[in-house]
């Protein structure tokens, strides 16, 4: 999967939360809303009505006046419209017929007082009615908000999970990732094809360039290993040149470091191949006085006489220096500064006959 997707999946899945956490919670609300606006419409009003038709029902002694029986009414009527509990329209319907018959009453007192108790009684069994719905409502309605935050944080708690783990996990291996690649080119730069960074078990852009780097090293390996057996090969081509040259030669770096020496040099200077490569002229011309004789400071070509075996032999010495083009500035396709860079020179003893 490439990391461009993974990061639209990252962000999709971020994105569907958002959304998800948001319409849970829109929805409660609104559930939470609906139960206070049932409350509200339902049984709030109810008591209202309620408790106006008891205002104006005044004493059981008392005669209600016109207006009093026309608010009453008024009141009744709404109420009528408004039956919702088991029960209470039986009441209603009680409290309609006494009303009826109150207006009926006349002045009989006694029968007057009778009516009123009846019609307080139907009354206060509405009341109740509506009380123990607004209780069990309101119990339902704190419930459905615990509930509503226990199952919002539940969830939220694993969406936090979720997006925590991918925050933490994916750049960490982006990361890490690159901290591999970072560490197999510095290998790459110190030559050490061997070297293998670590696959990451993804088919992203990452593993890819790491598979890339390693088939590069691998490559690379290769071809070190076939440059050093046709250098090996060519070197000792060289050195079999060398050897099969009838005068003793000797070759240095522009270092003065022993590069090679055939074994004509080798006997002239009583030494052995192990004890020149790589050695310096002055480290071995302070034991060796042959050596010392052939590298003094002295003409390029002259006649030197050396011992070996109890005898001198003369010899011819020729230097010819090595030097290679270093181009320092170009312009385009112009060489603008070039110099000359010594690498060395190459000491050749011709024998002279005796006499």
């Amino acid at each position: 999967m490439k990391i461009k997707t993974k990061l639209r999946l990252g962000f999709t899945f971020l994105f569907v939360v958002y959304i998800f956490l948001g319409g849970l919670a829109i929805w409660y609300i609104h559930e939470l809303s609906k139960a206070s606006n049932q409350i509200l419409k339902n049984n709030y009003y109810t008591l209202q009505y309620m408790q106006s038709l008891l205002k104006h029902l005044g004493d059981n002694e008392q005669v209600m006046s016109a207006k009093d029986l026309q608010d009453f009414d008024r009141s009744l009527r709404l109420e009528e419209s408004n039956i919702t509990e088991a029960g209470e329209g039986k009441a209603v319907k009680q409290i309609r017929n006494s009303f009826t018959a109150l207006k009926l009453a006349g002045t009989d007192k006694l029968r007057f007082a009778s009516i009123k108790s009846s019609i307080r009684s139907n009354i206060f069994t509405v009341m109740q009615l509506n009380n123990a719905t607004i209780i069990q409502k309101d119990y339902k309605a704190k419930q459905l908000a615990r509930t509503a935050t226990i199952i919002v944080a539940f969830i939220a708690s694993i969406c936090f999970l979720i997006i925590l783990s991918f925050i933490m996990r994916f750049p960490g291996y982006i990361t890490d990732t690159i901290r591999e690649l970072s560490d197999g080119m510095k290998e790459s730069i110190r030559q050490n094809f061997k070297y293998r960074v670590p696959l990451p078990n993804e088919t992203d852009e990452l593993a890819e360039l790491c598979r890339l780097l390693n088939s590069l090293n691998k490559k690379m390996e290769e071809d070190g290993r076939l440059n050093q057996a046709k250098l090996r090969i060519e070197s000792m081509r060289i050195e079999t040149i060398i050897n099969n040259i009838k005068e003793a030669i000797i070759g240095v770096d522009e270092n003065n470091m022993l590069l090679f020496a055939n074994q004509l040099a080798l006997d002239i200077m009583n030494l052995k191949p192990g004890e020149v490569s790589g050695k310096s002229v002055g480290e071995i011309a302070g034991v060796n006085e042959q050596l010392d004789q052939i590298f003094r400071r002295e003409p390029a070509s002259e006649q030197i006489s050396l011992m070996q075996a109890g005898k001198t032999f003369s010899f011819k010495k020729e230097v010819f220096p090595l030097s290679v083009n270093n181009t320092d500035l170009k312009f385009e396709t112009q060489t603008i500064l070039q110099s000359v860079k010594s690498i060395g020179s190459i000491i050749m003893l011709k024998s002279l006959p005796a006499g």
